[in-house]
């Protein structure tokens, strides 16, 4: 009976603390919002934060610039459309010898060109990801994959360039805990090292140590870790985590 108290009372025991940390998302899982045209947002058509899915819109941005390329498609469209009925018509009188050679090459070229131009108003839509049939004065922002906006860098009426960025987003919940730590290191804690990390309302996830830092951050003059979330639901990125940190025992 002695013995079983002397091994509870002093018994090596590993100390620890609960560092504050921050759920962050994969690079690779990140995107940057940006449009192609110029123009005004006119619409937010999410909040940051709510889960949609691939395609799902997010912004609409009313552009002059869009309105007057859809513009340019259509007159060069009409134009070759009157190019290719005229050479039709000519087609038919040389063949009934009622036109000339002239007057068929003349449409011939006149049809070549209007070609040319339609096809060069076409790709300035598709350059900027648009469908030449379905585009209009307004400009619809959405999602690359499924996830959620993390934070718009643009507001309601604001006027934006072509590729300024409007927003970041990510496309899939937030896997890594990121943690800053004074010195001294934890002593025993490796790449590999199985911790926990728990959130306000108590959800807590296993997470294993991704790498240890060899310098200190240049801003807050701390060790920065990185720690993956095993299993359960993932928290969205931003959102403030605890990380228990093993000490000396």
């Amino acid at each position: 009976e002695a013995d079983i108290l002397i091994h509870e009372v002093f018994w090596p025991k590993a100390e620890g603390a609960w560092y504050p940390a921050e759920a962050i998302g994969d690079e690779a899982a990140q995107a940057v919002l940006t449009s192609p045209v110029k123009g005004i947002i006119s619409a937010v058509l999410v909040p940051p934060g709510k889960r949609v899915g691939q395609a799902s819109g997010l912004l609409v941005i009313q552009s002059p610039e869009l309105a007057r390329l859809k513009a340019d498609w259509l007159s060069a469209k009409a134009k070759l459309e009157r190019s290719e009925a005229e050479l039709t018509r000519e087609q038919r009188l040389f063949e009934a010898q009622a036109g000339s050679r002239r007057e068929l090459e003349a449409a011939r070229s006149e049809t070549a060109t209007a070609k040319a131009d339609e096809e060069a108003a076409r790709l300035a839509l598709e350059a900027r990801g648009l469908s030449p049939e379905t585009a209009g004065a307004a400009f619809t922002v959405k999602a690359p994959k499924a996830g959620s906006v993390t934070a718009y860098k643009a507001q309601l009426g604001q006027g934006v360039e072509a590729g300024q960025e409007l927003g970041s987003f990510q496309s899939a919940s937030a896997a890594i805990a990121k943690l800053e730590l004074p010195l001294p290191a934890p002593e025993h804690w490796q790449p590999g090292s199985i911790t926990e990390v728990r959130k306000a309302d108590g959800q807590r996830w296993k997470a294993q140590v991704e790498g240890t830092p060899m310098t200190l951050t240049a801003d807050t003059r701390r060790l920065s870790y990185r720690l993956r979330l095993l299993g359960g639901t993932l928290p969205l990125p931003g959102t403030p985590l605890e990380v228990h940190v093993p000490l000396a025992k």
